[in-house]
C-alpha cells in the first residue's frame, strides 16, 4: 500500500525531540545550579521542543546572567514576575522536573541528547521551513546509514 505523500511529509515536519532529556536538563539545573556551566555552550532556549521548557530555560539563563540563585523558588518567582508561571504548568511542574531527574551529574549527556535531536547531520531542524532545506531533510531522513531507502522518498516526490 502506497504512503500518501502529504501524510509522509507532515510526519517529517514534526521536529525530532526528546522531552525526557529536556526535563532532565531543567530539573538538574534547579537541583545543581552550577551545572549551567556544563551546558551553556551547548543549548539555547530555541533548542527546546516544548514551549514551556524553552520559557523555563530562558528564565534560568536570565537568573544565571544576573548572578542570582538558580533554584526552584527563584525560578518560580521570576516566572511569576514574567506572568509565565501558569503557562509552564505552575509550581507543581517545576517540582515535577526536579523529582524526575535521574542524576544531576549527567546534565551534559542530557543536553547532548537535546542538541542531537534538533540537528540531522549538522542541519538544524528549525531550518526545515526554508524551502531549500526541505529536500535536504527528506534526503537525510531517507538515508539509512550506508543505504538510501527509495521507499521513503519516492512517495513524497
Amino acid at each position: 500500500m502506497a504512503t500518501n505523500p502529504h501524510v509522509a511529509l507532515q510526519k517529517l515536519r514534526i521536529p525530532p525531540h526528546h522531552l525526557e532529556s529536556e526535563q532532565a536538563v531543567l530539573g538538574a539545573l534547579m537541583l545543581r545550579p552550577g551545572a549551567i556551566h556544563d551546558i551553556v555552550d551547548l543549548l539555547t532556549e530555541e533548542m527546546f521542543y516544548a514551549k514551556k521548557h524553552s520559557i523555563i530555560f530562558k528564565t534560568i539563563t536570565e537568573l544565571s546572567n544576573k548572578n542570582e540563585p538558580i533554584d526552584v523558588l527563584s525560578v518560580a518567582a521570576r516566572l511569576k514576575e514574567k506572568k509565565a508561571i501558569d503557562t509552564i504548568g505552575g509550581n507543581s511542574y517545576l517540582n515535577e522536573l526536579m523529582s524526575n531527574v535521574p542524576s544531576t551529574i549527567n546534565i551534559r549527556h542530557y543536553g547532548d541528547i537535546v542538541y542531537k535531536k534538533i540537528t540531522v547531520d549538522g542541519v538544524r531542524v528549525d531550518d526545515l521551513d526554508r524551502p531549500e532545506m526541505e529536500f535536504t531533510f527528506i534526503y537525510l531522513y531517507a538515508w539509512n546509514g550506508s543505504n538510501f531507502d527509495h521507499n521513503i522518498i519516492m512517495p513524497i516526490l
